[in-house]
């Protein structure tokens, strides 16, 4: 079970994050306003537009699944090497798709 979650979790990570990152990226238009690169229409880093505040709380609650998965990753990795040592079969079964192609 983990091992699926985790090689979903992998396959998504990029398109999800790169998703979730779009309210933040914005471009400076001729007349000095900033929009959004995806939504031309949403007005960026200014109090009047509603849109964009709910956009970037949106995403800044959603990252917590991109950080979460980078932190436990992370922490697997550092793990790795005392698994393999210790002989760590339902570990290494369990992260394999980390470490084995």
């Amino acid at each position: 079970v983990i091992a699926v979650f985790g090689t979903l979790a992998m396959i998504f990570y990029i398109s999800v994050t790169v998703t979730i990152l779009q309210p933040f990226q914005c471009n400076v238009n001729p007349n000095g306003k900033w929009t959004n690169m995806e939504y031309g229409d949403v007005i960026c880093w200014t109090s009047v537009s509603n849109d964009h505040t709910a956009m970037l709380i949106v995403a800044i609650i959603a990252m917590l699944f991109p950080i979460a998965v980078f932190a436990k990753v992370t922490q697997l990795v550092r793990v790795y090497p005392s698994a393999v040592r210790r002989g760590d079969v339902p570990f290494l079964r369990s992260f394999g798709f980390l470490f084995f192609r």
